[in-house]
């Protein structure tokens, strides 16, 4: 870590101390401020993420900047009525009494950012900390350095550094970092550094939210027409290379459709090669090296460092089928009966979204029953995101805790139960007990 990292971790945490909570007005001017610096800046924005991933201005904006704007004025509108105490109700037991719940800032908030959506998944998360009245260090991703040097710029010239701050990228300052006390972590990346990130907190009881991955179904019913499903799984391959935690993993379809599924993706894929200048490229040698060898046996369309997508036939229980595949790539298997692919599903960790095509409201209900997963999206790919109103997130290895909106907001936020007597009160609960008092309590509590 930098001096100048250390010195600003320890002026928020003393401001913290001082003041734990960011009032109203100042979140509000700070999400504005925010606002103001994207609208103002999305060229350069679409140029970092062009040249860490060679993303085309078109899905910069639609995938991330766009988004992220989205985000910023949902939580400026709503922002008010989010932080205003809600009523609870309390029972008879306790008359004489009011209940309401309160959310309260948790204090400082660290925020680790990956590589693939290196704009989108920073700011996302630092909203809703915001929002909530927290203070903010982002650790951008080391493997996506553009972006990570215009977020630096853009938030510590333009916002208040006494609210949001950017640290350095490195890992090791990370690990550094990560020795100060926070009040809550929020982590976006692999189930591997995750779990790492977690069993360094697990010794100071930090709360933690992890945003993973995980291998991302695509479950295609039989009665399903073929080239409305092949299209759609097709273009969700196409953007970001595939290097999406929501992305399609895998497909699973009845085995007398898979050769027809097969021909038409690849048949696509054929034809977008002339658009192969404006798609993104894999982020490093190493994961370009990894997608090559898993695909070792299969005749690819490479340019550079860029790999088109490519359905390929194999089995539940190959190579390819093991860990996330995190690119264009997409292993295509076969079933008799669907309970081999919900077999396999629990077998092989909770996916972050499960994708379902299918005409029959009873196939949808047998996924949705059936299945653990972060989110269920029938007849199509990826819109999910789109939704505001609907939180995003893991259960079990592909994570946990919820983001985006006012779930987003609760997430970070200390939500305080606040019981106040202002009439007469109960002596149900004192001395003497009698079983006069013993028959009321059971009669209140039935």
């Amino acid at each position: 870590m930098t001096e100048k990292d250390r010195k600003t971790y320890k002026k928020m945490y003393e401001d913290t101390i001082c003041s734990p909570y960011i009032s109203y007005i100042e979140r509000i001017k700070t999400l504005k401020a925010i606002k103001t610096a994207i609208q103002g800046n999305i060229e350069l924005v679409s140029k970092a993420l062009s040249s860490d991933l060679n993303k085309h201005k078109s899905e910069a904006y639609f995938s991330e900047i766009g988004l992220v704007l989205k985000e910023l004025s949902l939580t400026i509108s709503q922002l008010k009525k989010w932080m205003k105490p809600k009523r609870a109700k309390t029972p008879i037991l306790l008359f004489g009494g009011s209940s309401k719940l309160i959310p309260q800032a948790m204090g400082i908030a660290l925020i680790i950012s990956p590589w693939n959506y290196p704009f989108y998944l920073s700011l996302m998360p630092i909203i809703s900390a915001i929002a909530a009245g927290n203070r903010v260090i982002l650790k951008p991703s080391e493997s996506s350095p553009e972006t990570s040097y215009l977020l630096t710029n853009l938030f510590n010239n333009t916002v208040d550094s006494r609210y949001i701050y950017v640290m350095s990228s490195d890992v090791d300052s990370t690990k550094e970092m990560l020795m100060n006390k926070f009040d809550i972590v929020f982590f976006t990346g692999s189930q591997r550094v995750g779990s790492l990130v977690r069993q360094q907190l697990c010794s100071t009881n930090t709360a933690i939210i992890l945003e993973l991955g995980g291998k991302c179904p695509v479950i295609i019913d039989q009665n399903i027409n073929i080239d409305q499903s092949v299209e759609k799984v097709f273009n969700s391959k196409v953007i970001n290379a595939g290097q999406t935690c929501v992305a399609p993993d895998y497909v699973a379809i009845h085995k007398d459709k898979i050769d027809i599924f097969i021909d038409k993706f690849n048949k696509l894929s054929s034809e977008f090669e002339k658009h192969i200048d404006e798609y993104p490229k894999i982020i490093n040698k190493k994961h370009f090296d990894r997608l090559l060898n898993l695909a070792k046996n299969t005749e690819l369309t490479v340019k550079d460092t860029k790999i088109l997508p490519k359905a390929i036939k194999t089995t539940f229980n190959s190579e390819l089928m093991v860990d996330e595949i995190f690119g264009p790539l997409l292993p295509v298997v076969s079933y008799s009966e669907i309970s081999e692919v919900l077999d396999f599903i629990k077998s092989n960790g909770e996916p972050l979204a499960t994708y379902v095509f299918t005409k029959s409201k009873n196939f949808e209900n047998v996924i949705v029953e059936r299945v653990r997963t972060g989110a269920v999206v029938t007849n199509e790919i990826m819109l999910q995101l789109a939704n505001y109103n609907l939180p995003f997130g893991g259960v079990g290895s592909s994570g946990w805790g919820r983001s985006h909106g006012y779930q987003g907001f609760l997430a970070f936020s200390n939500v305080v139960s606040c019981y106040s007597r202002w009439g007469f009160g109960t002596k149900l609960n004192t001395h003497p007990y009698t079983d006069k008092k013993i028959n009321l309590i059971k009669k209140f509590l039935k």
